[in-house]
């Protein structure tokens, strides 16, 4: 599988003309209430399908236009990280929760910059290094926390995993590299036919407790422009008035875990 889609990956990058045939394929055959065979998707991976495919098709109409990628793009991908922070709380994955958090409102803090480019087809996006980094460490973080670990190699696989290390890239091939592998390991929840599992050899508590290892390394180690907690609830207030996202359920200052926040403890 990591192969495959690595090697598809690389592909799309260099030609982008089936990214249109993947788009229509995940929009056409979506239907949460048939994936499993009458077990529904995790709502999670629900989102995470959906919100997918929307970013997909934003990024495909950018570069084939070879117009600049929308702005809302930004919030798009905030939302994304925004939905896998949802898990770790419910979790209780507290410092990873706080790596996330910082990931998605860096993008505001003027301390990233969300400047996508679009040349030639090929948009990229300066993120730095560091952020991509931090993006990679927190996000495995989260399979493990989640028990799917045989999920990690797609964080790993040379095209996405090669865009941290390029000479002069800075990171800025990352979103492209990590959109499109993304989008084909989702694609492959529309053939399967039994529920999806967590690999059975592995023990849960052992995860659990490695997960939240990993958290306290991001938290301690991750190289993050300062954020602090009003930084968060601004970038969460933006993105409730722009319809991205509301947390009605939620008091912030209740729900997440900011009392320790980075910097602003």
């Amino acid at each position: 599988m990591a192969t495959v889609i690595d090697s598809l990956t690389a592909g799309m990058l260099a030609d982008y003309g089936p990214l249109r045939s993947i788009i229509e394929q995940m929009d056409e055959t979506f239907r949460p209430e048939d994936i499993l065979q009458g077990v529904p998707l995790p709502e999670f991976l629900q989102d995470k399908y959906t919100g997918v495919l929307s970013v997909l098709r934003s990024y495909y109409e950018s570069i084939s236009s070879n117009e600049q990628v929308p702005s809302s793009m930004k919030e798009a991908i905030q939302v994304n990280i925004l939905e896998a922070v949802k898990v770790d709380i419910d979790s209780g994955y507290t410092e990873n929760v706080k790596v996330g958090l910082a990931l998605a409102a860096a993008l505001d803090t003027g301390g990233v910059s969300f400047e996508p480019h679009t040349s030639n087809h090929e948009s990229k996006w300066e993120l730095g290094s560091h952020w991509v980094e931090a993006y990679t460490t927190w996000n495995m973080a989260l399979l493990v926390g989640m028990h799917r670990v045989e999920d990690i190699f797609k964080l790993m696989i040379p095209s996405v995993a090669g865009t941290m290390f390029l000479h002069g890239e800075n990171g800025n091939g990352f979103v492209s590299a990590r959109l499109i592998s993304l989008a084909l390991s989702l694609m492959r929840f529309r053939d399967i036919r039994t529920p999806m599992l967590a690999l059975g050899t592995l023990d849960h508590e052992r995860l659990d407790n490695l997960a939240r290892d990993m958290g306290h390394f991001n938290m301690a180690n991750v190289q993050l422009p300062p954020v602090t907690k009003h930084n968060v609830e601004d970038m969460l207030f933006a993105l409730c008035q722009s319809g991205q996202i509301c947390l009605s359920e939620h008091e912030v200052s209740e729900s997440f875990p900011l009392d320790h926040w980075l910097n602003d403890k």
